[in-house]
């Protein structure tokens, strides 16, 4: 596996996408892809590891399904690229959700069949790993991820537990999440993050208010089966 940064902006060329430095990070329109990765966890990763409170391990990504199956595939399935995932084994702890939307090309209005979205995150305590010992950063790290390529309509959905926050800090729950398309390098984009968050800062959801379906804000709605929904479209940018 290699990975390389082209000027910092975290380009992909093997495996996961390769982080970017928080020299090349910017802001831009909620929806749009950017080098920007919102709450850079390796920030507070420092100050957690000088804690004692969070710990880095890796696994491989979740199994996934074939495009046109029913649902997620099961937990000894095998790995191969869809536009429908579940991340989890069945008997994770937390909060099961869905997670689903489409990736436009920059009309907002052509779906975009065969882009590949990358997710990770932490698990309901608010951690990474799996082993305490691994120091690997993430996504290498991270033991809740997986990839998807969307279908024809552009479609995606994923299946997973509600992340927490890190352990001991303020900083918002949140998914992090890369985007490439034919012509469009794999970049990171604005992490998913949750209407009603007590850590959420009121300016980011003042900032995505009027992203619409675009917004990278989730507000989940919560079914009779007990599990949390919500949607996010994603629109490539002019920034890649």
């Amino acid at each position: 596996m290699e990975l390389k940064s082209r000027n910092g902006e975290g380009v992909l060329t093997g495996g996961v996408p390769a982080r970017p430095t928080t020299e090349s990070w910017f802001s831009a329109q909620p929806g749009e892809v950017t080098v920007r990765n919102f709450y850079p966890h390796h920030i507070e990763r420092r100050d957690f590891v000088s804690r004692g409170l969070v710990a880095i391990a890796g696994l491989s990504a979740a199994p996934l399904i074939k495009a046109g199956s029913s649902g997620p595939a099961r937990s000894d399935s095998p790995s191969q690229e869809a536009w429908s995932i579940a991340i989890p084994g069945k008997n994770e702890p937390g909060e099961w959700m869905i997670i689903s939307g489409a990736i436009y090309a920059p009309d907002g209005r052509s779906p975009l069949e065969g882009a590949r979205l990358f997710v990770y995150h932490t698990d309901a305590r608010g951690i990474y790993p799996a082993d305490p010992r691994d120091r690997r950063e993430p996504p290498l790290s991270a033991r809740l991820r997986g990839r998807m390529l969307t279908r024809k309509d552009g479609r995606y959905e994923f299946r997973s537990i509600r992340p927490a926050s890190y352990p001991g800090s303020r900083i918002p729950a949140h998914i992090h999440t890369s985007v490439a398309a034919e012509g469009f390098p794999e970049r990171w984009i604005h992490n998913y993050v949750f209407a009603g968050d007590p850590f959420l800062p009121p300016s980011d959801s003042r900032r995505f208010a009027d992203a619409g379906r675009f917004s990278p804000l989730l507000k989940l709605t919560r079914g009779a089966d007990g599990i949390w929904r919500g949607e996010r479209d994603i629109r490539l940018g002019e920034s890649l």
